[in-house]
């Protein structure tokens, strides 16, 4: 027990950046919460008639004493609306832990699903009026085939007020509030100011058309179009060489004609040579 308070003295140093006093032997320890079971929607059938007589256990992890609803029969959507107290010896590391069974007159009853919440989660908001979805033991998030928990859960500190209730809690939620607001609305802008300097460097980019389906790459400024064949430069023959003169098409017999072709006349015969 010594070495849990020193430990708990330690946390609650690093946390404030103060060393907090030592509690004074025989002091009253008023941290506790209160947790009001609302209700349960659509818990686990675990009768033939596909309905169950659903009951709730609740306790503060590893300690302290299980308190249990009362059980509703033939229902799979209860409402209890019972408020139980637990004292808090450690608000960050403890932990509510609720299970839900099914009643069963003979046997043993049939597990539904549990559901386990940090203290931490109900030390800094006050009060928790919430929907908690139901596990099955040991797993790492929850099955939606098991349902809900309504929980409203009430915490009040060594002074025995509620976080929020006092003039300094209200204003340290304020300021909690504004500055998420504030961190909110600088990464917006960081966004805003990202996107407007992308739209600028795609402006100032020259324009091109798409690559994909395009027959040719567009012209660029300064650029001269290639030509399909070169030119004869007047002054560029070779000696020797004999400009290549075009050969009149033969026409094979059966093809027609194209348009504006004219069929060259076959050469004259140019008879016996004398």
């Amino acid at each position: 027990y010594q070495r849990r308070v020193r430990d708990n003295e330690q946390q609650r140093t690093t946390l404030t950046g103060q060393k907090m006093p030592p509690k004074a032997s025989g002091a009253v320890n008023r941290k506790k919460i209160k947790v009001m079971v609302v209700g349960g929607k659509s818990l686990k059938a675990a009768d033939r008639g596909g309905t169950s007589d659903p009951f709730v256990q609740l306790k503060i992890k590893n300690r302290g004493t299980v308190k249990q609803t009362s059980t509703k029969q033939k229902t799979l959507n209860p409402t209890w609306n019972e408020e139980f107290s637990f004292e808090i010896v450690d608000p960050f590391n403890d932990k509510l832990d609720l299970n839900i069974y099914d009643w069963d007159r003979f046997g043993s009853n049939d597990f539904l699903g549990t559901i386990e919440i940090p203290v931490a989660m109900f030390s800094a908001a006050g009060v928790v009026d919430r929907w908690f979805p139901i596990s099955e033991r040991n797993a790492k998030s929850p099955n939606p085939k098991l349902g809900e928990l309504h929980l409203k859960v009430t915490y009040y500190g060594e002074d025995g007020q509620i976080p929020g209730d006092t003039p300094g809690g209200a204003a340290a939620a304020a300021a909690n509030t504004q500055q998420a607001n504030a961190f909110q609305q600088a990464a917006m802008q960081n966004q805003n100011a990202f996107q407007q300097a992308a739209l600028m460097q795609m402006a100032m980019q020259p324009q091109m058309m798409p690559m994909m389906g395009q027959p040719m790459m567009m012209q660029q400024p300064g650029m001269m179009m290639q030509q399909p064949m070169m030119m004869q430069q007047p002054g560029m023959m070779q000696p020797g060489m004999v400009p290549m003169q075009q050969q009149p098409m033969m026409m094979q017999p059966g093809m027609p004609m194209q348009p504006g072709m004219q069929q060259q006349p076959p050469p004259a015969y140019p008879g016996p040579q004398g």
